[in-house]
């Protein structure tokens, strides 16, 4: 029986009780391991200052491309999949080294999505 929705790289030899993956494992019982998922799975916006440094690197990049815009449907495709993003929150993404607004950023050619979802 298995106690956790993680692929069966479960009764591998060592510690790991029977029907446990090793992320559960891990999880549980190392603390890098742990702090490491949590940071994923509850992402923290970045502040002020990083998001300032990110809009002017990506801002320099879209300036060095031309100031070049995406089509309407590409932006609507890029919004639509932020949305269902669990890093999206409020029109921003979460994620550490984004902060951005997601409704600029995907109408630039230049951007990408930090977790390279489009």
């Amino acid at each position: 029986m298995r106690i956790c929705e993680h692929d069966p790289v479960q009764a591998i030899i060592g510690p790991y009780s029977p029907g446990q993956c090793r992320t559960c494992w891990r999880y549980l019982n190392h603390e890098p391991s742990r702090q490491q998922q949590d940071r994923l799975t509850n992402p923290k916006e970045p502040g002020l200052l990083q998001k300032g440094i990110n809009f002017a690197k990506a801002f320099g990049r879209h300036l060095a491309n031309g100031m070049k815009l995406v089509s309407k449907e590409i932006w609507t495709k890029r919004v639509e999949i932020c949305r269902s993003c669990p890093l999206f929150k409020s029109g921003t993404c979460l994620h550490g080294k984004c902060g951005c607004v997601i409704a600029q950023k995907a109408s630039w050619e230049s951007e990408h999505c930090p977790i390279q979802k489009w």
